[in-house]
């Protein structure tokens, strides 16, 4: 399937009528969450107090490894997760993390690194995990109405945004900046080969799962093909889809519309159901709704919908199918409407 673009408005066609996970061997045994300023009132850790030694490491700039669960639901993203690894011996530290997407900062450290507080940014909801107990933590994301100015951040430039967010949360400057990559950054110093980090389970990933959601992303489509909600979309579904929309036209005495059936990670859907989150780019899918079948709920990202009730093919207007669509290029002959949904901004990479 053609990679797809950001979501920002539901197109309808009506056819018929109209890379190494952390070492966590050296966990700690904390049995107390760390205290987490969840809604801070303001970007502010309040009457904290650090000795001139004290360092900002600053860490973002990139995207984290998906996760098959959702920390929030405003984004229809499913988590994702970047490993931190901190080495800062000489002088004890403070971070600063943030990036774009929900996304569930997974902590590790040297021994003999101290770590006395971190602030992590995004414009989607973000968490931080395998700190001790009693470590500081604010957290602030455009979702949640956080305090602070910051939705992501990717440098540390003398005067930029993530520098002066620095001296408001620390009274001092970034003393360095590291890119995330292919979900994981190692921030401070480099990492003799064969050294453990040690993490915390005071905060373990799972603690940040939204209760009573499906999985997500193709671990929920695996789900749904497991309860017999989904099966496989085979040549003859497509067929019956080609057939049913000629036999429509012709009663109408026109020539179809040009909406073609895809079978790139396809499915029917035989009963109920719920999109998973995540769903978006290379992630998205072509569902068939069978007759008599429900239309799916939730969000379903970037995913094709071709409904055998009304005969009619929904694709977001970001998408490839839903760009052919405002370009012309499929679909001519059929009724339009567009309906628009997703007011927040693209997403980068997408």
């Amino acid at each position: 399937m053609r990679k797809l673009l950001s979501s920002a408005a539901l197109l309808l066609i009506q056819a018929c009528t109209t890379e190494k996970p952390l070492d966590n061997s050296n966990s700690t045994n904390d049995t107390l969450i760390p205290f987490t300023v969840e809604q801070p009132l303001s970007c502010s850790f309040g009457n904290l107090e650090l000795n001139d030694n004290v360092v900002v490491l600053a860490a973002g700039g990139g995207e984290g490894k998906e996760l098959d669960f959702v920390i929030e639901q405003k984004s229809g993203n499913a988590a994702k997760k970047i490993d931190v690894a901190v080495n800062s011996i000489d002088k004890p530290v403070v971070l600063m993390l943030g990036t774009y997407n929900p996304t569930i900062w997974n902590i590790g450290w040297t021994p003999g690194t101290k770590i006395l507080a971190v602030s992590v940014f995004g414009y989607h909801k973000q968490r931080v995990s395998g700190l001790p107990a009693g470590t500081l933590v604010l957290a602030s994301s455009h979702d949640e109405g956080g305090p602070c100015e910051l939705t992501a951040l990717t440098n540390n430039k003398t005067g930029s945004n993530e520098d002066k967010q620095a001296q408001q949360l620390f009274n001092r400057p970034i003393a360095s900046f590291s890119r995330v990559a292919r979900g994981k950054v190692t921030i401070g110093d480099p990492i003799a080969y064969g050294v453990s980090l040690v993490t915390s389970n005071a905060t373990p990933l799972e603690s940040f799962r939204e209760p009573n959601t499906p999985l997500a992303g193709s671990a929920g489509l695996e789900q749904a093909l497991k309860e017999n909600i989904l099966r496989k979309a085979t040549l003859n579904d497509v067929a019956e889809w080609t057939r049913l929309l000629t036999q429509k036209y012709a009663q109408m005495h026109k020539k179809p519309p040009d909406i073609p059936p895809y079978l790139d990670n396809a499915f029917m859907v035989l009963k109920e159901f719920v999109c998973p989150a995540g769903l978006y780019g290379s992630h998205s899918a072509n569902f068939y709704v069978a007759k008599g079948v429900p239309y799916p709920k939730g969000d379903c990202g970037h995913s094709s919908i071709y409904d055998f009730n009304s005969m009619m093919l929904e694709c977001s207007a970001g998408s490839a199918c839903g760009e052919d669509i405002l370009n012309g290029r499929i679909g001519a002959g059929a009724m339009r409407r567009m309906t628009t949904i997703n007011s927040g901004p693209s997403k980068p990479g997408d």
